[in-house]
């Protein structure tokens, strides 16, 4: 919203005429075509986010808690803020939703983005925590404890975002021949204090927190790039005696039998096949590691793309704001608009994509979602001794995690 409404300069330029405020044919075309699609694909996505980790218990850890509270966050700004961008590209002036949406619009984007921004500093705080201290998350970063902190996010975010419930302005600019008043909705930081604090916004809810996750995932990478991280003491290590006791135990008789030809003991129609000794079984801490490797390349993409979309809209909130009103109406009216419903697409589709990339980067929510959406994974059929590779693989893994895994 102050993306349009920030530069009071260039709206003295373009108030003259309603005529003026008419997008063209194509622009508006466009610009439903992508809105629609956005809106789709995140409402569904995010969706199938709260469902599957909210019915899935084996999903139910502290990270993926942390994803549903992202995709809260995604939905706010779909639902009640991607309709209202859509009806100013179609009708920019006057306001017809009234001075409550006018106040409360970018009072949720705002609380959204911020609580985005806090959820994803958390949930970087609770990999760095669990990937270099596995021992010490399992009491510190809990199921429980991480709704707590949610709910401080929410708090947090939305006490923060209280200014722009007076920065917004529900104003009238003209009467109509029949006396009806006509309304326009601004969001306006001309005086110092709103000024004071749109900057303070902008370091500690974006600058700050770019430098904290860029510190944060790099420690964690450099951890886990490691075959025996320094930083992580903690961590369950498989001695001589254990891996070899676990050798034994996978070395087994995938064929049964009782004792039918003298003293070698197998039926004379077969031999009996043995895991050989080159068959040892998978190291469950390399397994671990690579779970985590591939949580953390995840996590870190999503941090990379909210950055990325919304970095347009901050760069030309600026830009409105302290630009020259000549260099902003060089652009033209229908330019202006267009660079602002660019900027809107890029935030809106940072609301959509996260849903894709679990998708893509999580086997767990990829299979979890294929489930919810009635469409069962096929499965080659593997022999039996696969079977029993990956059975006594898993149970091996199982019984050394320290953290959870998305």
């Amino acid at each position: 919203m102050d993306s349009l409404n920030s530069s009071e300069s260039m709206y003295q330029a373009v108030n003259n005429t309603v005529d003026e405020y008419k997008l063209s044919s194509y622009t508006i075309i466009i610009t439903t075509v992508f809105y629609v699609i956005i809106f789709i694909l995140g409402v569904i996505g995010n969706v199938l986010v709260l469902f599957v980790v909210c019915c899935n218990k084996d999903m139910g850890n502290s990270t993926n808690y942390f994803l549903v509270n992202l995709s809260v966050a995604d939905l706010l700004v779909l639902v009640f803020c991607m309709p209202v961008a859509l009806l100013e590209t179609y009708i920019i002036r006057p306001w017809l939703l009234g001075e409550v949406m006018c106040k409360l619009v970018p009072f949720l984007e705002y609380s959204a983005s911020q609580a985005s921004i806090l959820t994803l500093v958390a949930v970087a705080i609770e990999r760095f925590v669990a990937i270099c201290y596995p021992l010490k998350a399992q009491y510190t970063i809990t199921p429980k404890k991480t709704v707590r902190i949610c709910g401080l996010i929410w708090l947090i975010a939305c006490g923060a975002s209280i200014p722009y419930l007076f920065m917004a302005q529900h104003t009238t600019y003209d009467i109509t021949e029949n006396g009806d008043e006509l309304y326009e909705c601004g969001t306006y930081n001309d005086s110092l204090p709103a000024e004071i604090y749109v900057v303070s916004c902008a370091v500690i809810f974006f600058l700050l927190p770019l430098f904290v996750l860029v510190g944060l995932y790099l420690r964690v990478s450099l951890a886990l790039n490691k075959k025996m991280p320094a930083q992580c003491n903690n961590r369950v290590v498989f001695n001589k005696k254990t891996q070899e006791a676990a050798d034994e135990e996978y070395s087994m008789e995938i064929y049964g039998g009782t004792s039918h030809d003298g003293d070698s003991g197998n039926p004379p129609e077969y031999t009996p096949l043995r895991v050989t000794s080159r068959q040892r079984a998978p190291d469950p801490f390399r397994a671990q590691m690579k779970m985590r490797k591939r949580v953390v390349y995840m996590l870190i993409v999503v941090v990379a793309l909210f950055f990325i979309c919304l970095l347009p809209q901050r760069v030309v909130s600026l830009w409105f704001k302290y630009g020259s009103a000549e260099q902003q109406m060089s652009l033209g009216v229908e330019g202006v608009y267009t660079l602002v419903i660019i900027c809107r697409i890029f935030t809106y589709m940072n609301s959509s994509i996260n849903p894709i990339i679990y998708n893509i980067m999580s086997t767990k929510f990829r299979t979890a979602f294929l489930r919810a959406l009635g469409i069962k994974k096929i499965r080659k059929r593997q022999d039996t001794t696969s079977s029993h590779n990956s059975s006594f693989a898993t149970t091996r893994l199982n019984s050394v995690q320290a953290s959870s895994m998305v």
